[in-house]
Parts: structure tokens; C-alpha cells; sequence
């Protein structure tokens, strides 16, 4: 143990150069640093969470204009089978020279009885 003492005493007088001081931490040091590591961290806690649930209103809400249009989609395509079906027969009628009827006249079964019943 003597020789710790002496090299002390005799580096006690001079400077060392580059070498730093030790830095001591007590309780107190240690606590309020623990106290900021533990706000930062939940801080970036939130930031995180926040970020995800705002992610995922927009994916819902994206969710929900991709399901409007495809069925916008359907709705138009369905739309345009009819158009081309009118077109094809409007082509049709044309091309084998039909007659457009002016007054349609609708009868019933009934009638038809009725009038074979005369007949008779």
C-alpha cells in the first residue's frame, strides 16, 4: 500500500496533460437523468403512436374510396353492356328495314276467350 501513496504524493504537484478529471455521479445526478431518458423515451413513445393511428385513418379511408369505386366500376360497366346491347339492336333494326310501331295495343288472355267464345 505504500507504494499507491508514493506515486501519489509524487504526481500530487503536477498536471497531466489530455487526460480528464473522473466525472462522479450520485444519486440525485443519476435520478435526473434517468427522469429525462424516460420522458424522451415517451416522448418518442407518442410521437410513434400518433404516426400509426394517423396511418391508419388514411388507409381506412383510402380502404374506403377503393371499395366506392370499384363499385362505381361495376355500376359503369353494367351501364355500358346495356348501351351496347341498345346499339346492337337499333343496328339490327335498321339492317333488316323493321317499321317503327306508332301505338302498341296490349291484350289479355281473357279477352282472348272472350273473343274465341263468340266466334263459336
Amino acid at each position: 500500500m505504500t507504494n499507491i501513496y508514493q506515486g501519489n504524493l509524487a504526481t500530487a504537484g503536477t498536471k497531466r496533460l489530455g487526460v480528464k478529471e473522473s466525472f462522479q455521479v450520485g444519486k440525485v445526478t443519476l435520478g435526473v437523468v434517468t427522469v429525462v431518458i424516460m420522458f424522451l423515451l415517451g416522448v418518442l413513445y407518442m410521437l410513434q403512436v400518433n404516426e400509426s393511428s394517423t396511418m391508419g385513418y388514411e388507409i381506412h379511408s383510402n380502404e374506403q374510396a377503393i371499395s366506392t369505386l370499384e363499385d362505381t366500376k361495376k355500376q359503369l360497366s353494367v351501364e355500358e353492356a346495356k348501351l351496347k346491347a341498345l346499339q346492337g339492336l337499333e343496328a339490327e333494326i335498321q339492317k333488316l328495314n323493321y317499321a317503327e310501331v306508332e301505338q302498341v295495343g296490349y291484350t289479355s288472355a281473357i279477352q282472348h276467350e272472350r273473343e274465341a267464345l263468340v266466334k263459336r
